[in-house]
């Protein structure tokens, strides 16, 4: 099997091009000797979820490099500071990610941006000033107070991703479980001080759903293809025993998947596995078996043969004899589609020569 995360791919969509991302799995699917088949593949498209971190990760930069730049001017003029903390405040504000910033051990809510309001549940005016842990009792006892104390005694920043926090968003008494990509950020005065933290984060709960949906689906996929493949060499087994000849051809070119013993001890000389009716049994080729074989995929109808020769020899130059069969071409179909032919064929040559 083969996993990629987060793979980019340049595609056109709606007339130009762009590059979007995938987490998909390629996983083979095997015929009952362990012969790949084919691949079944399971992907999702993480495009927003992508550049929404990339943005996340270009605006912790851009906010880290501001802060430190309003530290060091601390010092300015009131109108240059009151100036810069307005145009900080209205990148917040814009901002398309959740961006908070706290002080002190408590963790008092110092700003919030709408995007946080709305994660957090609360008007910004029932959080700010507050210690967030206070303001937000129902985001406690779920590991997010320790990753705060570390961040602000440590003064390295951390990075989760796909953090699940269960929150009373619409205060209602219901928590609802979320899951986000979270930066902490150290904030540092002028003394490179710790004294609060910058939070940046944005949401990915519709994103871990549909993962979560298409793992699932996977799961399931697997298990109906390992159900079939019993199923498969459960009936096979049954081929094994019948004096029918019978055999499996997949494709149009009609590849032989399958010979059972009876069809196989019909042309003892010949290797049938993997290659098309043309190539092991040109006679019959010549004689209109394989223009019936191409008639019944294409409608995917029955067709019974009865009483029908076959010239075959048994090898090149060798003197040809005439077999009888009654036989029945059927069409194999997998979701709704012809994939294949399944045949059913009886000697009759004994009868017919009996008869004549």
């Amino acid at each position: 099997p083969y996993t990629a995360h987060e793979q980019p791919t340049y595609i056109n969509r709606h007339g130009r091009q762009e590059v979007v991302y995938w987490n998909f799995v390629f996983q083979p699917q095997r015929h009952p000797d362990g012969r790949i088949s084919g691949i079944l593949t399971v992907g999702i498209e993480v495009t927003e979820q992508v550049r929404a971190r990339q943005q996340l990760e270009q605006l912790n930069q851009e906010l880290e490099a501001r802060v430190q730049a309003r530290t060091r001017e601390a010092q300015a003029a009131r109108a240059e500071a009151e100036a810069q903390g307005a145009g900080l405040q209205r990148i917040f504000e814009q901002a398309p990610v959740a961006i908070a910033i706290v002080r002190g051990a408590n963790f008092v809510v110092e700003l919030g941006n709408p995007v946080m309001e709305a994660i957090w549940g609360r008007p910004l005016a029932q959080v700010l000033g507050r210690p967030l842990f206070e303001a937000l009792p129902d985001a406690r006892q779920q590991g997010l107070e320790a990753i705060f104390t570390q961040v602000l005694l440590t003064g390295q920043p951390y990075t989760a991703i796909e953090i699940p926090v269960t929150l009373d968003r619409e205060q209602t008494g219901q928590l609802a479980q979320g899951y986000f990509n979270c930066t902490w950020q150290p904030l540092r005065d002028a003394q490179d001080h710790t004294t609060g933290l910058i939070i940046v984060g944005v949401e990915v709960t519709s994103q871990v759903h549909a993962r979560q949906q298409a793992e699932t689906l996977q799961a399931e996929l697997l298990a109906a293809a390992q159900a079939q493949a019993q199923a498969r060499e459960t009936l096979y087994q049954v081929f094994e025993q019948t004096p029918a000849a019978i055999c499996i051809q997949r494709g149009p070119e009609h590849c032989y998947e399958y010979v059972n013993p009876a069809y196989q001890a019909l042309f003892p000389n010949r290797v049938f596995a993997g290659r098309t009716v043309a190539e092991v049994l040109p006679e019959a080729a010549e004689q209109g078996f394989v223009d019936l074989l191409d008639e019944v995929y294409r409608t995917g109808k029955t067709y019974h043969g009865t009483e029908l020769p076959v010239v075959l020899s048994e090898a090149p130059g060798a003197p040809a004899h005439t077999i009888y069969f009654n036989f029945t071409y059927q069409a194999l179909q997998e979701n709704g589609q012809t994939v294949g032919i399944c045949t059913f064929a009886y000697d009759v040559t004994e009868l017919v020569l009996a008869r004549l």
